[in-house]
């Protein structure tokens, strides 16, 4: 059963006509609410603030990894299994070139 109004056309003194700020019905100030967002409304539109609102993202001092690689300008030297010499990457003797396309 839906909440029975007080008349809105009786004088309650200290009281006065105010309009709900969603709706636009008439209510007299004391039946309305302030909500979250500076509104003042009736019951029926009254919403609480969303939990989301409230939530904070946890502070992270440092993110350092715990190793890397070297960035790839050096020279890579050393041997395969059969003792020949291993090529930079980029080129060589086996022609591939990563990373520019095919040419």
């Amino acid at each position: 059963m839906p909440r029975r109004r007080r008349n809105q056309n009786t004088l309650y003194l200290g009281d006065w006509n105010s309009l709900c700020q969603v709706c636009g019905m008439k209510y007299k100030a004391s039946d309305l609410i302030r909500r979250w967002d500076g509104l003042y409304v009736c019951q029926a539109d009254w919403e609480p603030r969303h939990p989301s609102d409230f939530f904070r993202t946890p502070r992270v001092v440092e993110q350092a990894i715990p190793w890397n690689s070297p960035d790839g300008s050096m020279a890579q030297t050393g041997t395969d299994i059969n003792g020949n010499p291993i090529p930079p990457l980029g080129g060589g003797a086996f022609g591939a070139d990563f990373g520019s396309g095919f040419d």
